[in-house]
């Protein structure tokens, strides 16, 4: 999904959000949605914090969400977990989520999609399926993931996506692997790279720092940031790194956990007027960076949808983002920095140019 394209074609809306400082609390459509279907997973990886809950969202209730945002402007789903493969309606959620008419992504470990759900899979008509793959070495991989075989169970289901995504003569699928940087991998990205390249050419490679709140200390270190940055250009898989433009240092700012380096200093993040997360039990956040470090936008099904999006909490976090003031929190994130960066150009062409100059 293009955001600035689709932007651009909505009548009004690139006004709106080139004038939020003047009007925070002008309306605006909820372009796309993360929905967390449940915090279950057959894992144990160590860099991730997960609530022990046996909540799970159910077909029903993602329905719901989706009918009542489609009305306001929805164009793409995000389904992650915990794992989206212990859902016991996943195939049924991604087939509705097509029907209707939205770009539909998940995210998946890649240790429980058998040759046979690959085959179902790509007969939904995702739009892409993102892979976990942390190490070109398994011993790594699997102590990363916390469960031994995981990355021979992983490799073998990117072999069975590919099979089938070479076999549709309409729209591919995108597949795109997600490594998650720490310092236990990233003097192997080289081999994770080479490793991709031998599977498919078009396959999609991304880096995912780890949490900043979740370092244990896995974060890379400066020197070993700056080597693998240089390292960069070489990659063709890898399509985008944008925390390698995010400030003057941005090795420093890697091993710091600052992942956006400076950049929401001097940029507005448009993102909580047009994206929502919603986890297992219902909560309500504008993005994932804020689930559980700032308090809900409300709780489904004790409010509505509408009158969260109405509601309190999310105009007076409008009112607070646009009158400038930036979350510590969002000093740690490396989502969304090309889209906001694309979005300012759009919408402030005269500062870029100035600053250019």
């Amino acid at each position: 999904m293009n955001i600035v394209e689709i932007v651009k074609e909505i009548p009004g809306l690139a006004d709106k959000l080139s004038h939020l400082g003047r009007d925070p609390l002008a309306p605006t459509p909820i372009l796309f949605v993360k929905i967390k279907l449940l915090w279950q997973c057959n894992l144990s990886c160590i860099f991730c914090e997960r609530r022990r809950s046996h909540t799970i969202m159910s077909k029903r209730q993602v329905v719901d969400i989706l009918d009542f945002l489609l009305k306001q402007g929805l164009k793409k789903v995000h389904f992650s977990g915990g794992e989206v493969f212990l859902h016991p309606e996943i195939t049924d959620i991604l087939r509705y989520s097509r029907r209707i008419g939205l770009q539909v992504n998940l995210t998946t470990n890649g240790t429980l999609v058998t040759k046979d759900m690959a085959r179902r899979l790509t007969e939904t008509g995702v739009h892409s399926i993102s892979v976990s793959l942390d190490s070109c070495y398994p011993e790594i991989h699997d102590r990363l993931r916390g469960a031994k075989g995981a990355f021979k169970k992983t490799v073998k289901t990117l072999h069975h996506l590919i099979k089938y995504r070479d076999k549709q003569k309409k729209k591919k699928i995108i597949l795109r692997v997600n490594t998650v940087l720490c310092r236990d991998n990233v003097e192997h990205l080289e081999g994770i790279h080479e490793l991709l390249v031998q599977m498919h050419p078009e396959i999609i490679w991304k880096l995912l720092p780890v949490d900043a709140y979740m370092d244990k200390g896995l974060r890379v270190d400066k020197f070993k940031a700056g080597q693998f940055m240089k390292q960069v250009p070489q990659w063709p898989l890898l399509k985008d790194i944008p925390m390698a433009r995010a400030g003057k240092n941005p090795h420093k700012a890697l091993s710091k956990g600052h992942y956006a380096g400076d950049y929401y200093r001097y940029h507005p993040c448009y993102m909580p007027w047009f994206h929502l997360f919603i986890d297992p039990e219902g909560f309500v956040y504008p993005c994932c960076m804020t689930r559980t470090r700032l308090p809900a936008l409300g709780k489904l099904p004790e409010q509505t949808l509408e009158d969260i999006l109405k509601g309190e909490k999310r105009n007076r976090l409008h009112m607070t983002l646009a009158a400038g003031e930036v979350m510590t929190i969002c000093h740690t994130c490396d989502d969304f920095l090309e889209e906001n960066a694309e979005l300012y150009r759009l919408l402030h062409p005269r500062e870029v140019d100035k600053n250019k100059k």
